[in-house]
Protein backbone atom coordinates (compact mmCIF):
# COMPACT_ATOMS: atom_id res chain seq x y z
CA UNK A 1 0.00 0.00 0.00
CA UNK A 2 2.93 2.31 0.64
CA UNK A 3 3.86 2.05 -2.61
CA UNK A 4 0.56 3.00 -4.36
CA UNK A 5 0.79 6.39 -2.06
CA UNK A 6 4.28 6.74 -2.95
CA UNK A 7 3.60 6.23 -6.55
CA UNK A 8 0.70 8.76 -6.41
CA UNK A 9 2.58 11.05 -4.90
CA UNK A 10 5.38 11.01 -6.97
CA UNK A 11 2.99 11.18 -10.26
CA UNK A 12 0.93 14.39 -8.39
CA UNK A 13 4.40 16.02 -8.38
CA UNK A 14 5.40 15.47 -11.63
CA UNK A 15 2.15 16.77 -12.93
CA UNK A 16 2.05 20.33 -10.48
CA UNK A 17 5.91 20.68 -11.90
CA UNK A 18 4.76 20.39 -15.49
CA UNK A 19 1.90 22.74 -14.75
CA UNK A 20 4.21 25.34 -12.67
CA UNK A 21 6.73 24.91 -16.45
CA UNK A 22 3.87 25.25 -18.68
CA UNK A 23 2.78 28.20 -17.33
CA UNK A 24 6.79 29.35 -17.19
CA UNK A 25 6.48 29.04 -21.16
CA UNK A 26 3.46 30.90 -21.04
CA UNK A 27 4.66 33.47 -20.00
CA UNK A 28 8.32 33.50 -22.31
CA UNK A 29 5.84 33.09 -25.24
CA UNK A 30 3.97 35.94 -24.65
CA UNK A 31 7.54 38.41 -23.44
CA UNK A 32 9.24 37.12 -26.61
CA UNK A 33 5.97 38.33 -28.99
CA UNK A 34 6.17 41.36 -27.01
CA UNK A 35 9.86 41.66 -27.80
CA UNK A 36 9.79 40.73 -31.35
CA UNK A 37 6.30 42.47 -32.38
CA UNK A 38 6.46 44.83 -35.36
CA UNK A 39 5.39 47.81 -33.41
CA UNK A 40 8.01 47.20 -31.13
CA UNK A 41 9.40 51.20 -31.08
CA UNK A 42 13.60 50.98 -31.30
CA UNK A 43 16.10 53.61 -31.79
CA UNK A 44 16.39 54.93 -35.47
CA UNK A 45 19.84 55.85 -36.46
CA UNK A 46 20.71 59.31 -37.37
CA UNK A 47 20.74 60.89 -40.82
CA UNK A 48 24.05 60.05 -41.89
CA UNK A 49 25.01 63.48 -41.92
CA UNK A 50 24.57 63.37 -38.42
CA UNK A 51 26.20 60.61 -37.35
CA UNK A 52 29.32 62.03 -36.47
CA UNK A 53 31.06 65.19 -36.15
CA UNK A 54 34.68 66.37 -38.20
CA UNK A 55 36.54 65.42 -34.74
CA UNK A 56 34.99 62.09 -35.07
CA UNK A 57 35.64 61.59 -38.34
CA UNK A 58 39.08 62.33 -38.25
CA UNK A 59 39.72 60.34 -35.03
CA UNK A 60 37.57 57.33 -37.00
CA UNK A 61 39.56 57.85 -40.26
CA UNK A 62 43.15 57.61 -38.67
CA UNK A 63 41.73 54.63 -36.64
CA UNK A 64 41.37 53.08 -40.43
CA UNK A 65 44.53 53.12 -41.18
CA UNK A 66 46.13 51.17 -38.33
CA UNK A 67 47.12 53.93 -36.08
CA UNK A 68 46.67 53.68 -32.48
CA UNK A 69 45.28 55.92 -29.94
CA UNK A 70 48.32 57.58 -28.27
CA UNK A 71 49.13 58.12 -32.05
CA UNK A 72 46.14 59.53 -32.83
CA UNK A 73 46.57 61.56 -29.93
CA UNK A 74 50.14 62.90 -30.92
CA UNK A 75 48.87 63.83 -34.33
CA UNK A 76 45.79 65.79 -33.15
CA UNK A 77 47.14 67.49 -29.95
CA UNK A 78 44.71 65.79 -27.40
CA UNK A 79 44.97 63.40 -24.86
CA UNK A 80 44.26 59.79 -25.30
CA UNK A 81 41.30 59.90 -23.22
CA UNK A 82 39.83 62.15 -25.43
CA UNK A 83 40.64 60.22 -28.53
CA UNK A 84 38.59 56.81 -26.43
CA UNK A 85 35.94 59.66 -25.71
CA UNK A 86 35.18 60.46 -29.44
CA UNK A 87 36.18 56.74 -30.36
CA UNK A 88 33.15 55.60 -27.56
CA UNK A 89 30.42 58.69 -29.40
CA UNK A 90 31.70 57.12 -32.45
CA UNK A 91 30.38 53.36 -31.40
CA UNK A 92 27.24 54.73 -29.54
CA UNK A 93 26.41 56.56 -32.84
CA UNK A 94 26.58 54.07 -35.22
CA UNK A 95 25.10 51.50 -32.78
CA UNK A 96 27.92 48.81 -33.09
CA UNK A 97 29.62 47.29 -30.14
CA UNK A 98 33.61 48.14 -30.87
CA UNK A 99 35.88 50.35 -32.23
CA UNK A 100 36.95 47.64 -34.71
CA UNK A 101 33.34 47.08 -35.52
CA UNK A 102 32.99 51.48 -35.87
CA UNK A 103 35.91 51.37 -37.97
CA UNK A 104 34.63 48.37 -39.99
CA UNK A 105 31.27 50.66 -40.55
CA UNK A 106 32.43 53.74 -40.94
CA UNK A 107 34.27 52.34 -44.19
CA UNK A 108 31.69 50.27 -45.71
CA UNK A 109 29.47 53.55 -45.35
CA UNK A 110 32.10 55.84 -46.77
CA UNK A 111 32.18 57.66 -43.60
CA UNK A 112 35.97 57.39 -44.41
CA UNK A 113 37.85 57.46 -47.57
CA UNK A 114 40.92 55.98 -47.81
Amino acid sequence: MKTDNTDTSSLNDIKNRLRELSIQVDKLSKLYEAVNSPGLVTATPFPKAMKITPKEREVIYLSSIGKTYKEIADTLGVRTTTIKFHMRNIVIKLGVCNSRQAIRHAVEMKLVEH
